[in-house]
């Protein structure tokens, strides 16, 4: 089966791919002037990498916003791979082969099966204080900070230390309002079920 079939891609702007897998999961790709950043690697369907390089020939590297098994296991095919230490609990829980299996078997019966990546075998790079920090839900982040901003869909955000700017699709600056989180992690945990889905 071929990469084609296995992933498709949306240009967003001259620099952001928003890429799907088979099974519908997000990830997006940032091309700097320098490198590119693949944000999130899905359930690690193989031959991700080899398409992330028909869009771009600039060195890559991989910023996985938590560890979770939609989220970080295609992290295999790549070298250099970021993710919070805090997050190796989750990874390594969710790294079980018979629990990978069961859990893409149960939400996507439908969809067909894809060779599958082995869990990421290497060291992750932390994220350390006083970074921004990028995540595609709230309680990733709620251990390190209460203050978020939403982008909403075709939006886009620069990330310098200790600053961020956000952008829409034209390049045209905007001003987002920050939000302050008062609700605590626990709020948002699976009070017993497997998964968050159902």
């Amino acid at each position: 089966m071929s990469t084609a079939e296995k992933f498709t891609s949306e240009r967003l702007s001259e620099c952001v791919w928003r890429l799907k897998d088979a099974y519908g999961v997000a990830m997006y790709l940032v091309e700097g002037t320098e490198r590119a950043c693949l944000i999130d690697t899905g359930y690690g369907i193989k031959g991700l990498r080899e398409y992330v390089e028909s869009l771009t020939d600039k060195p890559l590297f991989v910023l996985l916003t938590h560890g979770h098994v939609d989220h970080a296991f295609g992290a295999a095919e790549f070298e250099e791979v970021h993710m919070s230490h805090a997050d190796l609990p989750e990874f390594a829980a969710q790294s079980d082969a018979a629990w990978r299996a069961n859990f893409i078997k149960v939400a996507f019966s439908k969809k067909g099966s894809f060779e599958m990546n082995e869990p990421y075998a290497g060291e992750f790079i932390d994220v350390a204080d006083g970074e921004t920090f990028l995540a595609s839900d709230v309680p990733a982040i709620l251990d390190y900070t209460r203050t978020v901003y939403y982008i909403d869909n075709y939006q886009a955000a620069r990330i310098l230390p200790g600053e961020v700017h956000f952008f829409d699709l034209n390049g045209d600056e905007i001003s987002l309002s920050p939000v302050t989180i008062s609700w605590e992690p626990k709020a948002a945990e699976k009070n017993g079920y497997e998964h968050f889905m159902m």
